[in-house]
Protein backbone atom coordinates (compact mmCIF):
# COMPACT_ATOMS: atom_id res chain seq x y z
CA UNK A 1 0.00 0.00 0.00
CA UNK A 2 1.27 3.28 -1.17
CA UNK A 3 1.95 6.17 1.78
CA UNK A 4 -0.29 8.43 0.04
CA UNK A 5 -3.13 5.71 0.33
CA UNK A 6 -2.22 5.07 3.87
CA UNK A 7 -2.99 9.11 4.36
CA UNK A 8 -6.75 8.86 2.60
CA UNK A 9 -10.17 8.24 4.41
CA UNK A 10 -13.49 8.24 3.02
CA UNK A 11 -16.79 9.52 4.91
CA UNK A 12 -20.38 8.95 3.51
CA UNK A 13 -23.66 10.01 4.76
CA UNK A 14 -26.35 8.43 3.65
CA UNK A 15 -30.78 9.93 4.30
CA UNK A 16 -32.01 6.35 5.71
CA UNK A 17 -35.47 5.74 4.68
CA UNK A 18 -36.20 8.19 2.16
CA UNK A 19 -39.58 8.66 0.82
CA UNK A 20 -38.95 8.43 -2.66
CA UNK A 21 -37.03 5.52 -2.49
CA UNK A 22 -39.44 4.07 1.19
CA UNK A 23 -41.00 1.07 -1.19
CA UNK A 24 -38.04 0.20 -3.71
CA UNK A 25 -36.97 -2.72 -1.41
CA UNK A 26 -36.61 -2.56 2.45
CA UNK A 27 -34.24 -0.51 4.57
CA UNK A 28 -32.31 -1.94 7.41
CA UNK A 29 -33.44 -1.39 10.65
CA UNK A 30 -30.30 0.07 13.03
CA UNK A 31 -32.61 -0.02 16.02
CA UNK A 32 -30.08 -2.98 17.23
CA UNK A 33 -26.59 -2.13 17.73
CA UNK A 34 -25.17 -5.93 16.08
CA UNK A 35 -27.77 -5.25 13.04
CA UNK A 36 -26.03 -2.33 12.31
CA UNK A 37 -22.42 -3.31 12.98
CA UNK A 38 -23.05 -6.67 10.48
CA UNK A 39 -24.67 -4.26 7.40
CA UNK A 40 -22.15 -1.90 7.56
CA UNK A 41 -19.08 -3.83 7.45
CA UNK A 42 -21.31 -6.01 5.04
CA UNK A 43 -20.74 -3.38 2.55
CA UNK A 44 -16.63 -3.48 2.38
CA UNK A 45 -16.16 -7.21 2.50
CA UNK A 46 -13.40 -6.40 5.40
CA UNK A 47 -14.33 -6.88 8.85
CA UNK A 48 -14.02 -3.01 10.84
CA UNK A 49 -10.55 -2.97 12.30
CA UNK A 50 -8.90 -4.14 8.49
CA UNK A 51 -11.15 -1.40 7.00
CA UNK A 52 -10.60 1.64 9.76
CA UNK A 53 -14.59 1.39 10.11
CA UNK A 54 -15.99 3.73 11.90
CA UNK A 55 -20.20 4.51 11.87
CA UNK A 56 -23.35 6.49 13.67
CA UNK A 57 -26.75 6.87 13.20
CA UNK A 58 -28.23 10.26 13.51
CA UNK A 59 -31.60 10.74 14.59
CA UNK A 60 -32.89 13.95 13.56
CA UNK A 61 -36.63 15.73 13.48
CA UNK A 62 -37.32 14.82 10.08
CA UNK A 63 -34.69 12.34 8.82
CA UNK A 64 -32.09 9.98 10.09
CA UNK A 65 -28.73 10.25 8.26
CA UNK A 66 -25.97 7.13 8.52
CA UNK A 67 -22.33 8.19 8.66
CA UNK A 68 -19.97 5.45 7.61
CA UNK A 69 -16.32 5.58 7.07
CA UNK A 70 -13.41 3.72 6.19
CA UNK A 71 -9.56 3.72 4.35
CA UNK A 72 -11.83 2.45 1.15
CA UNK A 73 -14.94 4.19 -0.23
CA UNK A 74 -18.31 2.60 0.53
CA UNK A 75 -19.97 0.90 -2.67
CA UNK A 76 -22.73 2.88 -3.32
CA UNK A 77 -24.53 -0.01 -5.76
CA UNK A 78 -26.67 -1.00 -2.74
CA UNK A 79 -27.91 2.28 -1.06
CA UNK A 80 -31.08 2.77 -3.05
CA UNK A 81 -32.04 -0.77 -3.28
CA UNK A 82 -31.78 -0.53 0.87
CA UNK A 83 -34.21 2.41 0.52
CA UNK A 84 -30.88 5.12 1.54
CA UNK A 85 -30.01 7.85 -0.90
CA UNK A 86 -26.77 9.79 -0.76
CA UNK A 87 -26.38 12.82 0.66
CA UNK A 88 -22.54 13.34 0.45
CA UNK A 89 -18.91 12.02 0.29
CA UNK A 90 -16.02 13.30 1.95
CA UNK A 91 -12.57 12.75 1.19
CA UNK A 92 -10.29 13.39 4.25
CA UNK A 93 -6.53 13.48 3.35
CA UNK A 94 -3.12 14.41 5.56
CA UNK A 95 -0.22 15.43 3.58
CA UNK A 96 2.57 18.25 4.14
CA UNK A 97 1.20 18.71 8.26
CA UNK A 98 -2.03 19.71 6.55
CA UNK A 99 -5.65 18.37 6.76
CA UNK A 100 -7.03 18.57 3.42
CA UNK A 101 -11.26 17.72 3.25
CA UNK A 102 -13.14 18.06 -0.29
CA UNK A 103 -16.59 17.18 0.09
CA UNK A 104 -19.03 16.67 -2.37
CA UNK A 105 -22.53 17.31 -1.51
CA UNK A 106 -25.49 15.38 -3.42
CA UNK A 107 -28.54 16.35 -5.06
CA UNK A 108 -31.14 14.00 -6.39
CA UNK A 109 -32.46 17.18 -8.71
CA UNK A 110 -28.84 17.39 -10.17
CA UNK A 111 -26.80 15.46 -11.06
CA UNK A 112 -23.39 17.72 -10.42
CA UNK A 113 -22.75 17.61 -6.97
CA UNK A 114 -21.78 20.88 -5.01
CA UNK A 115 -17.61 20.61 -3.65
CA UNK A 116 -16.70 22.49 -0.97
CA UNK A 117 -13.24 21.96 0.16
CA UNK A 118 -11.35 23.70 3.33
CA UNK A 119 -7.34 22.35 5.25
CA UNK A 120 -6.43 22.38 9.19
CA UNK A 121 -3.73 23.57 9.87
CA UNK A 122 -1.70 24.06 13.31
CA UNK A 123 -3.45 26.94 14.83
CA UNK A 124 -6.73 26.03 12.77
CA UNK A 125 -9.98 26.53 14.36
CA UNK A 126 -12.28 23.75 14.54
CA UNK A 127 -15.21 22.61 15.35
CA UNK A 128 -16.00 18.89 16.38
CA UNK A 129 -18.36 16.17 17.07
CA UNK A 130 -18.28 12.91 18.21
CA UNK A 131 -20.95 10.84 19.87
CA UNK A 132 -18.71 8.91 22.23
CA UNK A 133 -18.76 6.32 24.66
CA UNK A 134 -18.14 8.04 27.73
CA UNK A 135 -17.84 5.61 30.30
CA UNK A 136 -14.57 4.93 32.88
CA UNK A 137 -14.14 1.79 34.93
CA UNK A 138 -14.21 2.24 38.38
CA UNK A 139 -11.56 0.48 40.73
CA UNK A 140 -12.54 -3.08 41.24
CA UNK A 141 -14.87 -3.14 38.73
CA UNK A 142 -15.43 -5.32 35.46
CA UNK A 143 -17.35 -3.26 33.26
CA UNK A 144 -17.48 0.55 32.47
CA UNK A 145 -19.71 2.86 34.15
CA UNK A 146 -21.22 5.76 32.19
CA UNK A 147 -20.15 8.87 33.67
CA UNK A 148 -22.88 10.87 34.71
CA UNK A 149 -21.08 14.15 35.57
CA UNK A 150 -21.37 16.78 32.71
CA UNK A 151 -17.90 18.15 34.04
CA UNK A 152 -16.22 14.58 33.98
CA UNK A 153 -17.52 14.27 30.24
CA UNK A 154 -15.91 17.19 29.29
CA UNK A 155 -12.97 15.87 31.41
CA UNK A 156 -13.20 12.66 29.13
CA UNK A 157 -13.52 14.17 25.67
CA UNK A 158 -10.38 17.07 26.63
CA UNK A 159 -8.25 14.09 27.68
CA UNK A 160 -8.40 12.40 24.12
CA UNK A 161 -8.51 15.63 21.93
CA UNK A 162 -5.14 16.12 23.62
CA UNK A 163 -4.12 17.61 19.31
CA UNK A 164 -6.38 20.57 20.41
CA UNK A 165 -5.90 23.46 23.21
CA UNK A 166 -8.88 25.86 24.32
CA UNK A 167 -11.13 23.07 24.22
CA UNK A 168 -14.72 24.42 24.69
CA UNK A 169 -17.63 21.93 24.59
CA UNK A 170 -21.10 23.73 23.67
CA UNK A 171 -23.61 21.01 23.41
CA UNK A 172 -23.53 17.72 25.54
CA UNK A 173 -26.54 15.34 24.56
CA UNK A 174 -27.10 12.13 26.38
CA UNK A 175 -28.15 8.77 24.09
CA UNK A 176 -28.24 5.08 24.68
CA UNK A 177 -27.37 2.45 22.03
CA UNK A 178 -28.79 -1.09 21.94
CA UNK A 179 -25.85 -3.72 21.83
CA UNK A 180 -25.86 -7.41 21.85
CA UNK A 181 -28.68 -9.25 23.80
CA UNK A 182 -30.72 -6.13 24.46
CA UNK A 183 -28.26 -4.92 25.81
CA UNK A 184 -27.78 -1.20 26.37
CA UNK A 185 -24.85 1.22 25.88
CA UNK A 186 -24.89 4.95 27.08
CA UNK A 187 -22.81 7.65 25.65
CA UNK A 188 -23.03 11.16 25.03
CA UNK A 189 -22.95 13.52 21.85
CA UNK A 190 -20.60 16.31 22.44
CA UNK A 191 -19.97 19.31 19.74
CA UNK A 192 -17.09 21.94 20.45
CA UNK A 193 -14.57 23.82 19.61
CA UNK A 194 -10.45 23.75 20.03
CA UNK A 195 -7.33 25.12 18.56
CA UNK A 196 -5.44 22.71 16.80
CA UNK A 197 -1.81 22.30 18.04
CA UNK A 198 -1.02 18.60 16.08
CA UNK A 199 -2.76 17.93 12.72
CA UNK A 200 -1.34 14.39 12.43
CA UNK A 201 -2.48 13.78 15.71
CA UNK A 202 -6.12 15.03 14.68
CA UNK A 203 -5.75 13.43 11.51
CA UNK A 204 -5.33 9.70 13.19
CA UNK A 205 -8.51 10.22 15.78
CA UNK A 206 -10.43 11.19 12.84
CA UNK A 207 -8.97 7.75 11.02
CA UNK A 208 -8.99 5.82 14.02
CA UNK A 209 -11.85 7.05 16.11
CA UNK A 210 -11.73 7.70 19.89
CA UNK A 211 -12.45 5.50 22.87
CA UNK A 212 -14.34 2.32 22.99
CA UNK A 213 -17.88 0.86 21.34
CA UNK A 214 -16.98 1.76 17.96
CA UNK A 215 -18.87 -1.68 17.14
CA UNK A 216 -22.23 0.10 18.14
CA UNK A 217 -21.53 3.38 15.87
CA UNK A 218 -19.32 5.32 18.72
CA UNK A 219 -15.90 7.04 18.30
CA UNK A 220 -16.36 8.61 14.87
CA UNK A 221 -14.76 11.69 15.32
CA UNK A 222 -16.18 14.29 13.08
CA UNK A 223 -14.50 18.15 12.38
CA UNK A 224 -15.48 21.36 10.76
Amino acid sequence: MSEQSKNITYLTVLRINDRSLRDREYTPDFSSGDYFHKWTTSQFGQDRVSANILYRIDQGETDTYLYVQSNTPLRLKNVERAGMRLKSTMTIEYTDETIKIEEKIHNRFNDVPEVRTHEIKTDSLIKFNILGYTAKTPSGAKNPVFIEDPHGRRDWITNRLSCLTGIKVREDRQTTVKGAHEHKLRGAELTGYGIVTDPKMLYQLITYGIGKGKNYGFGLLLVA
